[in-house]
């Protein structure tokens, strides 16, 4: 035996709760959506913040970077003279010492 199926009307009113039911469904999906952005704007936020910071931090460290790097150019100017002035005064000294030994007979190597 088969069975009959109801058939049953279509009405305005059916079609609008059933439009009425999909829209609400489709609403509470949107606000699961508008939660998470929401969140995700907050985060955002945060890591945006965080960026300034380091970049603040950066900045600092490349500032503190070239002074230290001026200071150790001048340290080594001032290093490279003094090494200069010393081979300066060892080559007179080497003069001063073969003029005493050459015309005075005079040794002062202590070596």
């Amino acid at each position: 035996m088969a069975k009959k199926k109801k058939s049953s009307k279509m009405t305005l009113d059916k079609l609008a709760l059933m439009m009425g039911r999909g829209f609400a469904a489709t609403d509470k999906r949107f606000d699961g959506v508008d939660r998470r952005l929401d969140s995700m704007d907050t985060r955002l936020l945060l890591v945006e913040k965080k960026l300034v910071e380091h970049d603040t931090k950066f900045d600092e460290i490349t500032a503190k970077i070239a002074e230290l790097t001026d200071t150790l150019d001048a340290f080594l100017k001032r290093l490279t003279a003094h090494e200069e002035e010393f081979e300066t005064l060892k080559s007179e000294m080497k003069a001063v010492k073969k003029i005493l030994k050459d015309k005075l007979h005079i040794n002062i190597d202590l070596r």
